[in-house]
């Protein structure tokens, strides 16, 4: 196990527009208040979900369209950096109004209806995603840091 140690920053609360699409926002969101390590919260409502999970021995991602009002149980997740630019790395439980719950990796085409965020920023050198050549998955590198 790797980790490093943050200072807690500067904390963020609004809210979504209607039928902002919630990962492009929360990037847009993030470069625009120069926020590039972060711990994001989110409630609230949707009315298109898009989620994701990952085939681990396939290196395939799995992805799930909802067109239909859900609630938003839970959906937490952080901002690194990827690209040079900040990253919304999001994971969430939804409930429709039947009360079936579905959860995964919050993907582009998760379209808010009414939602608030809150976004804690942490202090510290920047975390950075590079492609894992051994999950293919983009992680976390302890290795490497923004000047490289």
């Amino acid at each position: 196990m790797e980790g490093k140690q943050f200072e807690l920053g500067r904390v963020f609360m609004g809210h979504f527009n209607h039928h902002d699409d919630i990962i492009p926002t929360l990037n847009q969101y993030c470069l625009d208040n120069k926020i590039i390590l972060a711990q994001v919260w989110i409630i609230g409502q949707l009315s298109q979900l898009s989620l994701a999970s990952y085939d681990l021995d396939k290196k395939e991602k799995h992805k799930s369209d909802y067109n239909e009002t859900l609630s938003i149980l839970s959906c937490y997740g952080n901002i690194s950096l990827r690209d040079g630019l900040p990253y919304s790395h999001m994971h969430g439980v939804f409930s429709s109004l039947s009360a079936k719950t579905l959860g995964g990796h919050v993907e582009e085409g998760s379209h808010i209806v009414s939602g608030e965020f809150m976004i804690q920023e942490l202090i510290g050198d920047p975390l950075i995603r590079e492609l894992d050549d051994h999950t293919g998955l983009h992680t976390w590198s302890f290795h490497k840091d923004i000047t490289d």
